[in-house]
């Protein structure tokens, strides 16, 4: 039992109050609400503070001895900033998963560390419907798919290529 706002005393599982009307919302789901809002807002944030144009290259003066003489070789500078994101993304969702009092543990694994899963012990069909609401938020930070697990019998997988 808790105290609603009211003052009346309402069982721990119900929804609302029966006295007042009052919605009560599971931590886990105001938590993955209040993640979804911060990565958007992260994912916007990062996006306007990319690096900004790049330069092309100074065409490099041909070598005798080597055989791509001529060729300028150019990588990506920020593939390396992206994947940094997605672990510090990783470790944000699983520490305010963790402060919301959800036991879990939420990874950045792959190559290029591309999939984020989270690890719950109570995976289910309604938390997933919470978890569904970080999708955008994971394509955003360049994540290629997403796996909400018990690590048992009940995992979901969402393929972030794919739009809805």
């Amino acid at each position: 039992m808790h105290k609603c706002k009211c003052g009346n005393q309402v069982a721990s599982n119900a929804r609302f109050c029966p006295h007042c009307g009052k919605r009560f919302t599971h931590p886990f789901v105001r938590a993955l609400a209040g993640l979804s809002v911060l990565f958007i807002g992260g994912a916007f944030f990062y996006a306007l503070s990319g690096p900004g144009p790049v330069p092309a290259p100074k065409p490099a003066a041909p070598a005798a001895s080597s055989p791509a003489a001529g060729k300028a070789v150019q990588k990506k500078p920020a593939v390396a900033d992206q994947e940094q994101g997605r672990k510090t993304y990783a470790e944000l969702v699983d520490t305010t998963l963790l402060d919301s009092g959800i036991e879990s543990r939420t990874v950045a694994t792959g190559p290029a560390h591309s999939t984020l899963i989270i690890h719950d012990a109570l995976a289910g069909r309604v938390r997933a419907r919470a978890v569904s609401n970080l999708v955008d938020a994971a394509r955003g930070f360049g994540f290629k798919k997403l796996v909400y697990t018990n690590d048992y019998e009940t995992t979901f997988v969402w393929d972030l290529t794919k739009k809805d």
